[in-house]
């Protein structure tokens, strides 16, 4: 015969962590953090179409996603480093959130170093180490989503505090 599983008096066993002034809202925090990610990876798509067709119209609309997608990802991080400061010290959630700035740190990063070699071109045609610097910002990308998957769950699961008996 199969027991029931054992109730948990959740409000005994944890407490939500109040955030006052956090920007971390369900409808504004995945869509703000997307965007950029989804401009850099339409600049890459808009930059094979320049390379297959010389098009300066893929250039010139790789360069302006590019712009947007920096410009996003520094609006992205603002939100993101105003979430970690409101986090309480020596948590988990403190934990994961370093790890995910820093690695969103990172993807920055080689967004604006794909970005700056086509700043001296009036074209703004994407350069070969742009375009290699653009393929390693995708790999790691993909990388920090496959490393992070289970970071936002156990994020979102640090939010409560857990209070342990005596």
């Amino acid at each position: 015969m199969i027991k029931p599983l054992p109730t948990i008096d959740y409000l005994q066993a944890v407490t939500v962590v109040e955030r006052p002034g956090t920007l971390r809202q369900p409808t504004f925090q995945p869509t703000i953090m997307a965007l950029p990610v989804n401009l850099f990876v339409l600049a890459f798509a808009c930059d094979i179409g320049y390379a297959l067709s010389h098009n300066g119209n893929f250039a010139q609309l790789a360069y302006y996603n590019l712009c947007a997608s920096i410009i996003g990802g520094l609006i992205a991080a603002t939100a993101d480093l105003l979430d970690w400061w409101s986090l309480p010290a020596h948590t988990e959630a403190k934990h994961i959130g370093r790890m995910h700035g820093i690695g969103n740190g990172l993807l920055l990063v080689l967004f604006i170093l794909s970005w700056v070699p086509r700043t001296d071109t009036a074209s703004h045609a994407p350069t070969a180490a742009g375009f290699v610097i653009a393929l390693l910002a995708i790999s790691l990308h993909v990388s920090l989503l496959l490393w992070e998957r289970d970071w936002a769950a156990r994020l979102n699961r640090a939010d409560v505090v857990r209070i342990e008996a005596d």
